[in-house]
């Protein structure tokens, strides 16, 4: 054929795209079943996330819940989003938001502060 049929790369949507932004606090990466992990280091943008955390057991196309932990003195907010995990290298995982919920209440962000206080000892 005269070159109607061309390969070219494709572009799912649930990549991420635009301009990432360093991630300034604590991620916490949950799973059903798993024990939490726990990152400082990460970027995200819109509709996707990166985050570093050597040595772990992650897997592609699972979902799981990212919990945001910023502070700024003494003012600290939380933010969950879901997502699913797109890939994986040796340093992290890059995952996909699908949902987001901010913990806009008093009583939901003293209930997962509480969370992660149990078991991290701090956040």
């Amino acid at each position: 054929m005269l070159g109607i049929f061309r390969k070219k790369p494709l572009r799912s949507s649930f990549f991420p795209r635009g301009e990432r932004t360093g991630i300034n606090g604590n991620i916490y990466v949950k799973r059903m079943g798993f024990s939490t992990l726990r990152a400082r280091e990460g970027n995200i943008s819109e509709g996707g996330l990166y985050v570093q955390i050597p040595e772990h057991d992650l897997e592609r196309g699972k979902k799981v819940e990212i919990v945001l932990v910023s502070k700024n003195g003494s003012l600290r907010r939380i933010s969950r989003l879901m997502g699913i995990v797109i890939r994986i290298d040796a340093k992290g995982a890059a995952m996909v938001t699908y949902k987001k919920d901010n913990m806009n209440t008093q009583q939901n962000l003293l209930t997962e502060e509480q969370l992660l206080k149990q078991e991290f000892g701090e956040v």
